[in-house]
Formats: structure tokens, C-alpha cells, sequence
């Protein structure tokens, strides 16, 4: 009678690993573009570093 019953534990099985498998990818992904922006956000920072003193000579001067 065993041999009849249907198999359901490795299907639900194999379908919680493409699912977690699935998640893990996008987990991924995400790391990814959180260091990406990372990255641009301190490229952006080091240029207004760079523009804030000759910002600052033009204020002091009245040129702005």
C-alpha cells in the first residue's frame, strides 16, 4: 500500500529550494546595488568636497 501513496515531501521540498533559491537571487541582487550606490554616493561626495572651497572663495567674493 505504501508504494500507492502519492509523493508529496520531495515535491514540496524541491519547490521550498527553487523558491529559496529564487529569493537568494534577489537578495543578491540587492547586495549588488546597495554597493553600487555605495560607491556613488561617496564618488558624489568626494566632488562636493572638492567644489566647496572655491563655492566658498566666490561667496566670500560676492560673486554668487
Amino acid at each position: 500500500m505504501e508504494r500507492n501513496r502519492p509523493r508529496i515531501k520531495p515535491r514540496i521540498h524541491e519547490w521550498m529550494t527553487s523558491d529559496s533559491f529564487i529569493r537568494e537571487e534577489f537578495v543578491d541582487g540587492l547586495w549588488s546595488r546597495l554597493a553600487s550606490l555605495r560607491e556613488l554616493q561617496s564618488a558624489t561626495g568626494e566632488e562636493l568636497s572638492a567644489l566647496l572651497p572655491s563655492v566658498l572663495d566666490r561667496a566670500f567674493k560676492g560673486e554668487l
